[in-house]
């Protein structure tokens, strides 16, 4: 497969899908496909680009043994002080980026994996975007691993399954007292503008199917949180049928998100809320299977990049922000379920540099604002959170440290002190 569109192609100036013969020249009888000769010396030079962001010398004679590249960084390295120490190591070895093609997000790690995606990079390690859309990053052809294992009913119109408005009004008040404050992964004020839409007859017709299921895990953390004294008087059910009924709606939502290949964002918040509520109702599920999803849900956040801080990827704060609060609450999730499976999830020890979230009040946080805020000193709606990232950091540390595992009993770290493990 050539790396340059075919002569007719670049002619006309059209997309070239690079076959041979490519799709174009198929249709248009009249073109003969042919592609350009790269010159010797262009394949020279993206060859030594290879060569160099492997860590190795093209000018050496083969002699020596060239440095091992660097994938990642050490998990010790990204609990420096300095949010913005690993700057100079991402410049080294080839910058990240998100790539966006076809309305969707792609992550793409170091130089090296832009050449074998087939993306050309400059000296000063920019991406060639022309090239990009002439060259899907993801093959529309092959159809998803176990994608037939989930059967989506596509003929449930899913605004219909909502509560009426007074139901879904008093499941909005239970989630953001007693849920919110300890999941916090949204902003305020963009889940006040969730609402607003939600409440709203004519409203949720609008809402696309990512955001209704984000809705229907909602409302299921709600019901989790409540009484069953407030179910059976307020929303004149037993609780144990409100469960089963939403976790069958929010199921059946998730299986049109294809949770093999999520693609937006606002299914890992969903998948989120869904396995906090069922982690929280533990003889519903069992906990194994939770450990499973949330497997499938860190493996497709890495997708999206979220394990990587966003300042790193030159993302705005407000989007910085959201990712490292998704990205700390899934590592949170993930050692909470490994606890109760008597594992200990393998991205403790993995080098993600996803820094934590500030310690400021979401009104801090504005969707057009360019520079970070300052930190607040003292107690946010936030600190909860924090309080429990911190437990993952030092579970990390504990690990990438010479002071030996952790592991998942806090029993056998004598540095910790006693009120500390109490606390916990």
């Amino acid at each position: 497969m050539s790396n340059q569109a075919c002569e007719p192609c670049a002619r006309r100036k059209v997309r070239c899908d690079k076959q041979q013969p490519c799709s174009n020249c198929k249709r248009r009888k009249q073109d003969q496909c042919t592609y350009p000769e790269a010159a010797p010396t262009d394949r020279v030079k993206r060859l030594e680009s290879l060569v160099r962001s492997l860590g190795g010398d093209p000018n050496s004679d083969g002699s020596r043994t060239p440095k091992r590249a660097r994938l990642g960084p050490s998990p010790v390295e990204t609990q420096s002080n300095d949010r913005d120490a690993g700057a100079s190591t991402e410049s080294e070895r080839g910058q990240p980026i998100l790539v966006e093609q076809d309305g969707q997000s792609y992550y793409v790690e170091m130089r090296a994996w832009h050449s074998h995606l087939g993306l050309e990079v400059n000296q000063q390690n920019e991406v060639n975007h022309d090239v990009l859309m002439s060259r899907p990053l993801i093959s529309r052809t092959k159809p998803d691993a176990l994608q037939g294992l989930l059967r989506a009913d596509y003929n449930i119109n899913l605004a219909l399954q909502h509560p009426s408005v007074q139901d879904a009004n008093f499941l909005w008040d239970r989630f953001e007292r007693n849920a919110n404050p300890l999941i916090k992964i949204d902003f305020d004020w963009a889940l006040k503008g969730l609402r607003a839409t939600s409440t709203d007859i004519e409203g949720r017709t609008s809402l696309k199917d990512p955001e209704h299921t984000l809705l229907f895990c909602l409302y299921l953390m709600s019901i989790v949180s409540i009484p069953e004294e407030e179910c059976t008087k307020i929303l004149h059910q037993p609780k144990q049928v409100l469960l089963s009924h939403y976790q069958a709606v929010c199921e059946q939502a998730l299986s049109r998100s294809n949770i093999f290949c999520i693609a937006d964002v606002i299914i890992i918040r969903a998948l989120i809320l869904y396995m906090a509520s069922r982690a929280a109702s533990i003889e519903r599920l069992s906990i194994r299977s939770l450990f499973s999803l949330m497997g499938l849900t860190i493996r497709n956040a890495e997708a999206l990049g979220i394990h990587r801080d966003g300042a790193i990827l030159r993302l705005n704060p407000v989007e910085t922000e959201s990712r490292r609060r998704l990205w700390w609450h899934l590592q949170h999730l993930d050692l909470a379920l490994g606890v109760r499976c008597g594992t200990t999830p393998l991205t403790l020890m993995a080098g993600w540099d996803a820094n934590v979230p500030l310690n400021v009040e979401d009104s801090d946080l504005k969707p057009d604002m360019t520079e970070a805020p300052i930190e607040r000193k003292g107690l946010t709606s936030l600190s909860y959170c924090l309080w429990t990232y911190w437990i993952v950091s030092q579970q990390r540390e504990f690990f990438s440290s010479e002071k030996g595992k952790l592991g998942i009993s806090w029993a056998s770290n004598k540095s910790l002190s006693h009120a500390t493990k109490n606390s916990y």
